[in-house]
This record gives structure tokens, sequence and C-alpha cells, in this order.
């Protein structure tokens, strides 16, 4: 059974991390939710300079991953969802693929109904108990 819930994504008004967490809190989950871009602003308030900007998104996005990745092995979710779009790096995803007993599920705006992704995360779990 789905516990717990790690939903990662931007949740600006537009964007389908909040459809993605509406979905899943009327269906009773409450998710551990982590803002890339909102993490992103605490780390480095982004300059006018494109410049300075570019040379310092490397490092303002390997501290997000590593912020990203003590979160999830603090939380241990069962089902981790994460915006394709974001800088998560591709060590940090392979990482947590190799450490989470449950699901890891990608996404974009075309995304799949929650009921869906949690009906499909159920049946794994029963089939591996």
């Amino acid at each position: 059974m789905v516990k717990k819930v790690m939903l990662v994504a931007s949740f600006k008004s537009s964007g389908s991390g909040l459809k993605y967490l509406e979905s899943l809190r009327e269906r009773g989950y409450d998710p551990l939710c982590f803002d890339m871009k909102e993490e992103s602003e605490k780390v480095f308030n982004r300059t006018r300079n494109a410049l300075i900007n570019t040379l310092v998104n490397p490092y303002v996005n390997k501290i997000l991953n590593n912020r990203l990745l003590s979160l999830f092995k603090k939380y241990k979710p069962d089902l981790l969802l994460v915006q394709n779009n974001l800088s998560v790096d591709p060590e940090i995803i392979d990482e947590i693929k190799s450490e989470i007993v449950g699901h890891l599920h990608m996404f974009n705006r075309n995304f799949k109904i929650v009921e869906e992704l949690l009906q499909e995360k159920e049946t794994l779990l029963a089939a591996n108990n």
C-alpha cells in the first residue's frame, strides 16, 4: 500500500506540480513536496547578468540535487514523482532508483491520472510481497 509520497515539482499556479498535489490530496495523501525552483531561489538569487547566472548555475544545481537526495533518504517514500523539466542530475536519479523500495515516476504536462499511477503502484507492491 502506498503510504508515503514525495513530489518534486514546480508549484507555481500554472504548473503541473500543483495539479498532481491537488489530485493526491483529493485521494487522501499528504505528499512531501520539494520545489526545485523555490529551493533554487533560496540558494542563489538570479542576477541580471546572464554570464554570472550561467557560471553559478551548475553549483546551484549540485546543491539542490544533494538536498533532494538527502530529503529522499530521510523520508523514504513509497512513491516518488519527479517533474521532467527540472534539473535533476542523472546520477541522482540512478542513486534514487538503486535505493527506492517503491516506485519512481517522471512526469511532464501530459501526465498520467494520479489514480492510474497509484493503482499501478499498488499492483507492483502486491506482486513484490
